[in-house]
């Protein structure tokens, strides 16, 4: 049996579970279930899919096992889904590591490494969006990463900007940061 999980925690309210081998047991009978909207072991008709509904914002335990007709009852398989439908918090506002010298709106290297404080999230934060705008121009996303900074690969004579966003594990999204100062990189020799 496997939940149908790409990431560790969901935002949907009701989830799927499938069993991927049907039992040998020729006499077998029917699937239990536990969990969600069944509080004790549950006789269910489904045979191959089973939807539970999830307890909201916390830690749901799903479990199914298998009974024949003489009232043997199979290994319980059980399956640890967080439900997580809140944003994480706004990460702080990125700087540039690189800054010729703080408070200075100059860089000089090549990638400009940019940094911000953690999001804070009520499960775990799974990544970062990074979007930049280059000479005042529109945002565009750089990329992702799964720490709190990014190197962006940058060019002589131009002016970036960046702000990102914060996503937990369940695919929440949280606000955009404050929009970091401008950096203006001059990488030639004067």
């Amino acid at each position: 049996i496997l939940a149908s999980l790409k990431r560790q925690g969901v935002n949907t309210p009701i989830i799927g579970m499938k069993v991927n081998v049907a039992s040998s047991d020729l006499y077998f009978s029917h699937y239990q279930l536990r969990g969600g909207q069944y509080q004790n072991w549950t006789n269910v008709t489904e045979t191959t899919l089973f939807s539970f509904e999830l307890t909201q914002n916390t830690e749901n335990l799903l479990s199914v096992r298998g009974v024949d007709q003489a009232g043997n009852i199979g290994e319980v398989v059980t399956v640890r889904v967080v439900h997580d439908a809140i944003p994480p918090q706004v990460a702080g506002q990125p700087f540039a590591r690189d800054e010729t010298s703080p408070g200075s709106g100059f860089a000089r290297s090549f990638p400009l490494t940019w940094e911000w404080t953690p999001a804070s999230d009520n499960f775990r934060v799974d990544s970062y969006q990074v979007f930049v705008v280059v000479d005042s121009g529109d945002f565009i996303l750089a990329g992702s990463t799964q720490v709190p900074n990014f190197a962006l690969a940058v060019a002589t004579g131009r002016s970036y900007q960046v702000r990102v966003q914060a996503v937990d594990a369940a695919g929440n999204v949280g606000n955009f940061s404050q929009l970091s100062r401008p950096i203006f990189v001059d990488m030639t020799n004067p």
